[in-house]
């Protein structure tokens, strides 16, 4: 689930609802497309009155903000709420060190989403050969001078 996912819908309770339905048996919540803990309470609804969270195999996502404060507040909230199989999941420019300090602080996260800062420079951008009209500079990484990220202060050539 994206946030643009979310957005498309005229609520945020209207997404959860068909996302949920196109994917009953494995879904996660993304819940800060908008306020974190209303989109936690807004999971636990659509939940509830589709009755998903007696397998297991329920999440939500926190994608932005203090994951070790936002997760302890979403765990209490499910936990409060019949839901303590429901797992936590975080991403959003996560690498090996907040990772770490999130475990080690005890952040009751269940997994762990690392993408952006996966396997190269923090520096580089997301999305970067992506054929845009820059033709100022040729991009080292693809070689042409069709490439955004060839202009980019962020990629290093």
């Amino acid at each position: 689930m994206a946030h643009s996912y979310v957005e498309a819908f005229q609520s945020e309770l209207q997404a959860f609802r068909a996302f949920a339905e196109d994917f009953p048996g494995r879904v996660t919540f993304l819940v800060d497309t908008y306020d974190t803990m209303i989109g936690v309470r807004n999971a636990i609804a659509v939940i509830k009155e589709l009755g998903l969270g007696l397998e297991g195999r329920v999440g939500i996502r926190l994608d932005s903000g203090d994951m070790a404060q936002l997760s302890v507040k979403a765990r209490r909230l499910l936990d409060q709420s019949g839901l303590a199989n429901v797992r936590i999941f975080a991403s959003g420019s996560l690498n090996e060190l907040a990772i770490d300090d999130l475990v080690r602080g005890g952040a009751p996260i269940d997994a762990f989403g690392v993408g952006t800062q996966m396997g190269g420079s923090a520096r580089r951008v997301a999305s970067r050969c992506s054929g845009g009209p820059n033709r100022s500079a040729t991009c080292s990484r693809c070689a042409t001078r069709r490439c955004r990220a060839a202009a980019s202060p962020f990629w290093s050539r």
